[in-house]
């Protein structure tokens, strides 16, 4: 199965995510993760460390000053990175899914199918979705750990994991 017919599978999150996302600000702690990534400021007193989800700070304020041009204010762009990173998360799931069918033994359509619907599965699930339609740190990390699961499924087959999609 060529990498490109997994596109539906992101298109069609990265859409329901981006029309179901939160749009303004928030409460709580996705208020507070809203905050830190527009005005760099240290997280609050009582709040996990200062040194809390990096990564996710970096990616989001950078992405806030950079997508000016998007009809969304800044709490709605940080909003809109989880909503990409939960998308992106669709294929190197779908390309695992893919992988390990073959190394079972699937039949051809099998290996076809499954992947994007084991992806669609897992990104419309209930859980998933809350996640990828509000500010969380979460979705970066799994599109992370999806990235690594797939280049050692395919370390594991003998092939290189960026290379033959």
């Amino acid at each position: 199965m060529n990498a490109f017919r997994l596109l539906p599978a992101f298109v069609g999150c990265a859409l329901f995510y981006a029309v179901s996302a939160a749009p303004l600000l928030l409460w709580g702690d996705d208020a507070e993760l809203q905050r830190i990534a527009v005005t760099g400021e240290a997280r609050a007193v009582g709040q996990s460390s200062i040194a809390s989800h990096l990564l996710w700070q970096f990616v989001a304020s950078n992405f806030v000053r950079w997508a000016t041009w998007l009809p969304l204010d800044e709490a709605g762009r940080v909003t809109l990175v989880s909503a990409i990173a939960a998308s992106l998360v669709m294929i190197p799931l779908a390309l695992t899914i893919r992988d390990i069918s073959r190394q079972v033994g699937l039949g051809s359509r099998a290996a076809a199918v499954g992947p994007i619907v084991g992806a669609l599965a897992f990104g419309l699930s209930h859980t998933f979705w809350l996640l990828a339609s509000r500010p969380d740190a979460y979705t970066i990390q799994v599109l992370l750990l999806a990235m690594a699961l797939w280049g050692a499924v395919r370390t594991l087959e003998g092939r290189r994991p960026w290379t033959g999609l």
